[in-house]
């Protein structure tokens, strides 16, 4: 059966209900100072926003800053669902932001949202003194849909043509490493998806989801070998799209690429698509979740 855009959106209101769920096991925000809410693109779309939390001061704190985008199928989801996930990090000493994008629809598509969060990570950067964030330490994270945003950064980091072809300004931003989880790789691959019809294609990529020259310029795939950054990456069994990862993983190794690849191989359906952020208190979850932070560490 394929889905349609009523079928959808009725698995995304359970999505939303199981997000709510989460939040009870989250650490209270004000155990770390923060700036929350932050319009960084000045028009005041609640989705056009950034927090940034900071780690506490002490011995453990590493003055380094991740920049974190969310997952959700494109369509649902925000920043807000990521603070838990953060909050592994902030314990770990790292300043976290988590920046965001409006959820596709309404002629809407994954080109405008990656455009927000580039700007959102243009703004951090040039402004990163008066944020009190250490500049000379960023570095990218995303799970799911934020996953294949932050490869492309990446990617275009590497390449100012690139840039400019999809409509950035990230001009004299470096980062030292990105790190993703459950990401679609293969961009061209996924519109051509037979789970959704075509009007589930539209609302969830976006109005030009069938012209090709917009499935390549948004597939990390196709860009492959702009990718100069290390980088990290994880899946496991029970991933629906955990063949993104293991091309992924594969293809990078192929070329020389400097990376670090997790793969959690084990039954329990718990530990699914983006486990590590939406359930990171299990074991399997804070493996993947240590395996990070050693990378961040290796990436200095």
């Amino acid at each position: 059966m394929k889905l349609g855009p009523f079928g959808m959106k009725m698995i995304l209101r359970l999505l939303w209900k199981e997000e709510k769920k989460r939040r009870a096991f989250w650490p209270d925000p004000n155990l770390y100072r923060h700036q929350l809410d932050v319009d960084v693109l000045g028009d005041g779309v609640f989705d056009h926003k950034v927090d940034i939390y900071y780690a506490n001061e002490g011995p453990n704190k590493k003055n380094k800053v991740l920049l974190d985008i969310h997952g959700g199928a494109y369509l649902f989801s925000n920043r807000k669902n990521n603070y838990g996930f953060a909050s592994v990090f902030l314990e770990k000493g790292y300043d976290v932001v988590l920046l965001d994008y409006q959820p596709n629809g309404k002629g809407r598509g994954c080109l405008d949202q990656l455009r927000s969060v580039a700007a959102e990570l243009k703004y951090l950067w040039d402004h990163a003194a008066e944020l009190k964030l250490n500049q000379d330490q960023f570095y990218l994270m995303g799970d799911s849909a934020g996953g294949h945003f932050s490869l492309v950064l990446a990617e275009a980091l590497g390449d100012d043509e690139y840039a400019r072809t999809l409509g950035i300004d990230v001009s004299g931003i470096r980062v030292h490493g990105v790190a993703v989880c459950c990401p679609l790789y293969d961009f061209e691959r996924g519109v051509q998806t037979e789970a959704l019809n075509r009007a589930g294609k539209r609302l969830m990529f976006g109005p030009d989801y069938d012209k090709p020259e917009f499935a390549r310029l948004l597939s990390p795939k196709a860009h492959l070998p702009l990718l100069n950054i290390p980088l990290f990456l994880s899946s496991c069994r029970n991933d629906f799209i955990k063949q993104e990862s293991l091309d992924l993983n594969e293809e990078a190794t192929k070329a020389g690429k400097d990376i670090t690849y997790v793969f959690i191989d084990v039954e329990d359906q718990r530990v699914q698509h983006v486990h590590n952020v939406t359930h990171f208190r299990d074991p399997e979850s804070v493996q993947v979740n240590d395996a990070m932070d050693s990378f961040f560490s290796r990436c200095a």
